[in-house]
């Protein structure tokens, strides 16, 4: 056999082989009849080329997330909070390392047992034009998911479990502060009974804090690790619940704020007014006209009647009437700061962010809170000759 017509067979071959790989469903979405064994679920660069996802559920429930104009995974239906990137990274990665395992069938009867449309998965482009777009049923005879790519008649099995998240409350970042206390240089914070805010400093990150404005003679340490515990139950505050600007626990909230200003070494600051209703003061009991008890009559030991003095029985129920709450309302904290990429300041204006009662409860109520006890001036010296 000649050798010129043979290496043109081979390069034939080669060419059809690469068109063949770019076609197949590793490189964009899948819409042929029948997928190979073996090929890829998703494609690392039809990833890289989507701008927004949409993920949804039979129950109705719907996730979408998009990319702002900094690139950072955003909830659209969510006011605008950022997406859990690390939570997205993790699905994400489980479509990546999916493979397509075996072609199942594409009978209506065997379809319709496989339960596909439980969850459905859209990535679009910036041009909002679908690059990718499958549907999950239930999990295969021996683990796996099945699936079905948009335009495929037949249904397919990966031996990867993927589990969408539909519920978008599942998906928004519940930590506002994404930066740790070795950051912060200064902690600025309002006491109560105390016109002027405590305000303490430090250097370095590895440094100690200690009081701004103190002249020597009033100069006390500080509790470092006490400021420690404050600082990472503040950085690290998630947000339990979000509720409306005009609901009046929320009103009362902002009215009973006490404010909370950490500046970082790079000179951005974070003020977090964190407040609750306070609970009402103690009503005095009323006075109430004592029940009267009615005595037997009785026999002494000479035969004369004797009457048991009346009893007064004034047990009444304490408990306060329905629908008056004498406990503390939630904590809710509003973010601000003078950081253009912090979105917190934004949000917290849109609604209100519920914190755990932790939160508050962490804040001094005194400066001996985190204030060392003033040293006692020594005896000699206090003297004087």
């Amino acid at each position: 056999m000649k050798l010129k017509p043979l290496l043109i067979l081979v390069l034939l071959l080669g060419a059809a082989a690469s068109l063949a790989y770019w076609l197949s469903p590793g490189t964009g979405q899948a819409n042929a009849r029948d997928l190979p064994a073996g090929g890829h679920f998703l494609n690392p660069d039809v990833l890289d080329r989507a701008q927004r996802i949409e993920l949804s559920g039979s129950n109705g429930e719907k996730v979408i997330l998009e990319k702002d104009a900094r690139e950072t995974w955003i909830l659209p239906d969510q006011h605008g909070m950022p997406a859990d990137f690390e939570k997205l990274g993790r699905f994400t990665r489980s479509l990546l390392d999916a493979g397509i395992d075996r072609r199942v069938t594409s009978n209506p009867e065997r379809l319709a047992r496989l339960e596909l449309g439980r969850y459905h998965l859209v990535l679009y482009d910036a041009s909002n034009e679908r690059l990718w777009d499958v549907e999950f049923g239930g999990p295969g005879p021996s683990g796996g998911t099945f699936f079905r790519f948009a335009g495929d008649e037949a249904a397919h099995l990966t031996k990867t479990p993927i589990h969408p998240d539909t519920r978008v409350d599942n998906w928004a970042v519940k930590r506002p502060l994404d930066f740790s206390s070795q950051d912060v240089a200064s902690v600025t914070l309002t006491i109560p009974g105390r016109e002027i805010p405590l305000v303490l400093e430090r250097e370095a990150p590895a440094g100690t804090f200690s009081v701004s404005g103190d002249n020597e003679k009033n100069l006390r340490e500080v509790k470092t690790s006490e400021v420690n515990r404050l600082l990472g139950t503040l950085l690290n505050a998630r947000f339990t619940e979000v509720s409306h600007p005009s609901d009046p626990d929320v009103e009362a909230a902002r009215e009973h704020a006490r404010e909370v200003t950490l500046q970082r070494f790079d000179g951005e600051s974070y003020t977090l007014e964190i407040g609750r209703r306070p609970a009402p003061p103690a009503e005095e009991p009323a006075e109430t006209t004592p029940a009267r008890v009615e005595a037997s009559i009785i026999f002494d030991q000479d035969g004369n009647i004797v009457e048991l003095p009346t009893v007064e029985n004034n047990s009444e129920n304490d408990a306060p009437a329905d629908g008056v709450d004498t406990e503390p309302g939630p904590v809710f904290i509003v973010y601000q700061s003078d950081d253009p990429a912090f979105p917190w300041a934004r949000i917290s204006q849109e609604v209100a962010l519920q914190f755990p009662d932790r939160i508050h409860d962490a804040l001094p109520e005194t400066l001996d809170d985190l204030l060392e006890a003033p040293e006692e001036p020594n005896a000699e010296e206090s003297s004087g000759d």
